[in-house]
């Protein structure tokens, strides 16, 4: 009998220490899932805030093309307003 209760403590002190690991794998797991959402949240934010950021770039090279189709004249002149505001914005 003594070497069966010896056994179940053993047991029973096997089960509680994979029950801690067991725990501390889903305490990790859950900040693993908390810091790749709050990742994906940071590299969103910069793709947005850099199209926010060249959107009157992009708006003005548009214009010059669009420019560039009805008359030759206009491209110049379009493209040295870009250059000029290009010069200021940075």
């Amino acid at each position: 009998m003594d070497s069966r209760e010896d056994t179940l403590k053993e047991l029973l002190k096997i089960e509680q220490e994979n029950n801690r690991m067991l725990r501390n794998l889903r305490s990790s797991m859950r900040w693993n899932h908390f810091f790749t959402v709050i990742k994906w949240v940071i590299v969103i934010g910069v793709i947005v805030g850099g199209f926010y950021y060249i959107e009157p770039y992009v708006a003005k090279v548009i214009d010059v093309v669009t420019a560039g189709k009805a008359d030759g004249n206009a491209i110049s002149q379009s493209w040295n307003t870009f250059l000029s505001d290009l010069g200021h914005g940075l």
